[in-house]
């Protein structure tokens, strides 16, 4: 599955995973897909490489921020 294949790619070029490591409050829901979410997350955030989208695994998303603040209501 290539969630798995994302969290072990990823945390091969991070230092920390423990975000999604029992019993980080990132650890529930205890799921594949939400672990590579939380940890595809901190990737974009840490290394900022937004020109990855693992596999069609993953998807930058920045308008919910924005739609938010000009008051589009709930995404």
């Amino acid at each position: 599955m290539y969630f798995e294949a994302n969290i072990d790619f990823i945390c091969g070029h991070l230092s920390d995973c423990s975000e999604i490591k029992e019993p980080a409050s990132c650890f529930l829901s205890n799921t594949l897909m939400n672990h590579a979410s939380v940890i595809m997350n901190l990737y974009y955030r840490t290394l900022g490489n937004y020109h990855c989208d693992f596999n069609n695994t993953g998807a930058t998303v920045l308008m919910i921020a924005f739609m938010l603040e000009k008051g589009a209501g709930t995404v």
